[in-house]
């Protein structure tokens, strides 16, 4: 649910996704609401995958434990290119909470706090 990474760093993460007509979470024009929350949580597994490669971790598997203050409020049409930004706000043991942002242009269109736990896969 994400074309490219423009940019990662330790705490921060930017990622872009084109809408187009083939995606799961397309209809009447557009992305659905739950299309954004998915290109969200996938911004961030995004992120802690480039952060634990660029530290040779192995990957971890990573899971949603909350979503908070979700605000959906315009849905991304046809072609639009969505610019998701992920802000860690705190990280503890196998726990990170994040602070999202998903924009069209200069327009926010989409932002959450999400809570992720991670796991070692066996």
């Amino acid at each position: 649910m994400i074309d490219r990474m423009n940019w990662c760093g330790d705490l921060q993460a930017e990622t872009q996704l084109t809408i187009r007509r083939d995606n799961i979470f397309f209809a009447d024009g557009g992305l659905m609401a739950c299309g954004v929350i998915e290109n969200m949580a996938q911004s961030c597994a995004a992120r802690m995958g480039y952060v634990e490669t660029q530290g040779n971790a192995p990957i971890k598997i990573g899971f949603i434990g909350d979503i908070k203050q979700c605000v959906i409020s315009q849905l991304p049409r046809e072609h639009d290119v969505v610019i998701t930004t992920v802000r860690v706000i705190s990280q503890v043991f196998n726990l990170t909470m994040v602070a999202l942002e998903a924009k069209v242009g200069e327009q926010t269109i989409a932002t959450a706090q999400m809570k992720i736990a991670t796991i070692q896969p066996s």
